[in-house]
């Protein structure tokens, strides 16, 4: 009986562990918010009023967010870890220079992306060689 106990006390932890929740379950890329922290080599700041995002609709197909000056919409394509975009428009309000160079790289990243992947929390776009366009954090 003791035996009995110990089998199905070591059962019963391994499942609980097993169904532990971890720093590197995905998440999925349809489901979240994202705020771009790189594109290349450029860093992007935090703070929110120059950061690009992207928010995905999985029903109609579309992207849209913020291009860290304008806002912009467009439609997605994916399958697996393939991803493109299409039809990207970008309204036309001017910004300061650095927002209009991030606003530009950005739609740039977008036009040349070809496959995604997500580790955690981080979507990376790439290009079809791939070679990483832009990092981002799911928000939060």
């Amino acid at each position: 009986m003791k035996s009995l106990f110990t089998v199905a006390l070591v059962i019963a932890t391994s499942i609980l562990v097993g169904c532990s929740s971890s720093s590197s379950t995905k998440v999925d890329p349809m489901a979240a918010s994202w705020q771009v922290v790189q594109m290349g080599a450029r860093v992007i700041k935090g703070d929110g009023s120059m950061t690009p995002t992207l928010q995905f609709d999985p029903v109609k197909m579309t992207v849209n967010g913020s291009t860290g000056c304008n806002v912009y919409s467009g439609k997605f394509s994916n399958d697996i870890n393939a991803l493109s975009f299409s039809n990207v428009a970008v309204t036309k309000k001017a910004c300061e220079d650095e927002a209009m160079a991030i606003e530009t790289q950005f739609v740039d990243v977008l036009n040349k992306t070809a496959k995604m992947k997500v580790d955690g929390d981080v979507l990376m776009l790439m290009d079809a060689a791939g070679l990483e366009l832009l990092r981002a954090k799911a928000k939060e």
